[in-house]
């Protein structure tokens, strides 16, 4: 939760948080726009970022290879 705050110096407006840290100096627009954001980020769904979807599936490949090579050496030993 934020509360917005008028400075008292021509056009400024300032938000605080709930711990009454200033999160935020700007015109009223720029107020009102940022307190739209913070809104639009807290209730977007949690979208993955390409570079962790890479690293996952990069690490599903290796542990996939790793359990081929580990299969094929004990068919090899049991084999002998």
């Amino acid at each position: 939760m934020y509360h917005i705050n008028y400075t008292g110096n021509g056009d400024s407006w300032c938000i605080v948080d709930e711990s009454l840290s200033v999160a935020f100096v700007g015109t009223k627009d720029q107020a009102e726009d940022w307190l739209d954001l913070q809104e639009n980020v807290r209730f977007r769904p949690s979208v993955p970022s390409l570079s962790s979807i890479i690293d996952r599936s990069a690490h599903t490949v290796l542990q996939f290879f790793t359990a081929v090579k580990e299969w094929l050496g004990r068919r090899s030993v049991a084999h002998r």
